[in-house]
């Protein structure tokens, strides 16, 4: 058995009552069938908290009743009543674990801890002097194996590609020689081309005989001749300057140069405003987890839709800030390419199930994208940006549509070009910009604002297998 482990698995410790948003609050917290049959028949010292854990259990839907959409046990100082007395022995798997996230595959486990738990979100944005490089991963080898009825229509030849392709996504992402935007745009253009490769040939493209790490894929290539000629050459990364050495690897497969040939013949297009606007539409259809999740989606389309003009037209302070931010080199960027690497790493590989290759990389680009947004309106709307006025909202939970009424935005008119920039990107004397402690650094405010966007994002993005399949299934189209 392989494991794989994010060097922040065993950084995470919970802060328990000083969590801003507990994770024993808001969601269904699920009882695993072992910890159900443990609570059927605990008796303990004290028979009337033996008692309550019985009467605290919704035993039909097997996880804990809530009041007021805190879990039984959650006491008024944000700890647990039932680990405090009983021990942490005594939590169900669920609790136990969060927010550690397993993925398994065939002889291979890969290990992470979710921004949708605040701390690991904090964790991600602070300042370490790695910055530039990945969050970095442990790997291991026992003589387990899983049994091969667990997993007999488990393609080896998919996997091997996904792996492959992932760290080539890594490379990518980290690859400040080019903007944040045009990384995004790389990342779903190499899963579009491979998701094209697998569907026309049914899900076979790959073939059982690809070894993970060979650098050989003559299917694929099939099309290809330019970039097959360079396939078992070196990496060549002598167009942009860069050498293969300067990227840490798990894995060695698909190689930059097959995809630099595919790079030659492709045209980078940059989303536009009006797919920005189309694609947003998609997180209200989600399940919502907190009450005021469309009031955060409304705040959004009124910093960034509401008014949005014609391409090259005059825009808002939040579309220029947001750009700046994905254009340039700025104290964000260093937590965008680890929600990035984080997005990708926990989800991608999941495609060898399903074939929604796309689907995978298209999720990581547009929660990165939306939680910017979500991050630039909530400053605008605490007045940390120039304010322009408000006016009123339309109803939450309104989907937009056709008479929606006036929204809040922020009127780039009032505010010269330089500010906007200025904002997003570091003085050229001093480095500094505001939102910034001091050069390349995020504020202690800019920072607990980005962190607080991340976690409750990723908790009504991920919180549900459904919301999860809406997504990934409007982006796999």
């Amino acid at each position: 058995m392989r494991y794989i482990k994010s060097n922040d698995y065993d950084r995470f410790k919970c802060i328990a009552g000083r969590c801003p948003e507990s994770c024993c609050e808001g969601w269904q917290i699920v009882i695993d069938d072992l910890s159900l049959e443990k609570y059927r028949e605990m008796t303990g010292s004290s028979a009337a908290f033996a008692a309550r854990i019985k009467a605290s259990v919704d035993w039909e839907e097997h996880c804990f009743k809530q009041h007021g959409r805190r879990c039984d046990f959650l006491a008024e100082d944000g700890l647990c009543d039932l680990q405090r007395k009983c021990g942490e022995a005594a939590l169900c798997m669920t609790c136990d674990r969060y927010p550690r996230h397993e993925e398994e595959f065939r002889n291979v486990r890969e290990w992470s801890v979710s921004v949708s738990c605040p701390r690991v979100a904090e964790m991600l944005v602070e300042d370490k002097a790695d910055c530039a490089g990945f969050t970095g991963y442990t790997e291991w080898e026992t003589e387990e194996k899983d049994p091969d009825e667990d997993y007999e229509d488990f393609d080896d030849g998919l996997y091997g590609v996904l792996c492959d392709a992932r760290q080539l996504i890594f490379e990518i992402i980290h690859d400040r020689r080019i903007s944040l935007s045009s990384r995004m745009e790389q990342i779903l253009f190499l899963a579009e081309q491979l998701q094209e490769m697998l569907d026309a040939e049914n899900g076979s493209v790959y073939g059982s005989g690809y070894e993970s790490g060979s650098g050989v894929l003559p299917e694929v290539n099939a099309g290809q001749p330019e970039a097959a000629d360079e396939m078992d050459k070196p990496d060549d990364r002598s167009k942009t300057g860069g050498t293969a050495a300067e990227y840490p690897s798990i894995h060695h497969g698909i190689s930059r140069a097959w995809f630099d040939g595919l790079l030659d013949e492709y045209e980078m297009v940059h989303e536009s405003r009006e797919d920005a606007k189309n694609s947003f539409t998609i997180l209200y259809d989600l399940e919502p987890l907190h009450d005021d999740w469309f009031d955060t989606l409304e705040q959004v389309w009124s910093a960034f839709f509401a008014d949005m003009k014609n391409e090259g037209g005059a825009e808002s302070l939040c579309w220029k800030i947001y750009d700046s931010i994905l254009t340039g080199h700025t104290a964000f960027e260093p937590a965008a390419e680890r929600l990035l690497e984080y997005f990708i790493y926990t989800y991608f590989c999941g495609a060898v199930y399903d074939g929604w290759i796309f689907a995978k990389a298209a999720f990581a680009v547009y929660s990165v994208r939306w939680i910017f947004m979500t991050f630039i309106a909530e400053c605008a709307d605490a007045a940390a940006l120039p304010d322009a006025g408000r006016t009123e909202t339309v109803d939450a939970g309104a989907k937009p549509g056709a008479d929606t009424g006036a929204r809040t935005d922020v009127d780039a008119a009032a505010v010269p070009d330089s500010d906007a920039v200025a904002w997003a990107m570091p003085d050229a004397d001093s480095g500094v910009m505001p939102g910034m402690a001091g050069k390349g650094l995020l504020s202690a405010e800019a920072k607990e604002k980005l962190v607080r966007c991340i976690y409750r994002y990723s908790r009504e993005a991920e919180h549900s297998e459904e919301n999860m399949g809406a997504l990934e299934e409007f982006f796999q189209g």
